[in-house]
């Protein structure tokens, strides 16, 4: 996904500005198709600015990579998750494009990134505003939630690599 987020350029309507500056983000979900994606908005640019006799100097930074969930360690820790929450509140969803800084942790050791659902329970969570939303709104009866969710994981972990089997 390729997103621009602010354009920069020009004082009036009517003066063509001698520079234009985009700022955006691109998202994928493989390191590969990633760099496909920035070579394409690079070429892009570029040929569209020299069509016009004009010169694109385009800068990517690479952002933060791919966040991927260990599935052994998903599949593992999954029953903690539907024991703290509630078995009907649990659900493994497909990979989504979010950027987070804990995708470098879960290249270093097995991980897996958890949301907390925070929509109001009469909301209908599917068009509640997303987290980095003006109008998002976290509900402060999911932080008990929150809590056993963290505290179950961290005690059944242990006790899995202790080599107990029940709680």
């Amino acid at each position: 996904m390729v997103s621009i987020g602010s354009i920069h350029g020009g004082v009036r309507g009517n003066i063509i500005p001698d520079s234009v500056e985009l700022v955006g983000t691109i998202r994928t979900l493989d390191p590969g198709m990633r760099t496909e994606v920035h070579e394409r908005v690079r070429n892009t640019a570029e040929q569209i600015a020299k069509a016009g006799g004009a010169e694109a100097r385009v800068m990517i930074d690479l952002g933060y990579p791919v966040t991927v969930n260990d599935p052994e360690l998903t599949e593992a820790m999954l029953p903690t998750l539907q024991w703290a929450a509630g078995r009907d509140r649990v659900a493994l969803k497909p990979p989504v494009l979010g950027a987070e800084d804990f995708s470098y942790f879960a290249q270093e050791c097995p991980g897996f990134y958890i949301g907390l659902g925070v929509t109001p329970e009469a909301s209908d969570w599917t068009k509640a505003p997303a987290n980095h939303s003006p109008l998002f709104f976290a509900d402060e009866a999911a932080l008990p939630v929150g809590v056993r969710v963290m505290a179950g994981l961290a005690v059944d972990y242990l006790m899995m690599h202790a080599g107990v089997t029940d709680r």
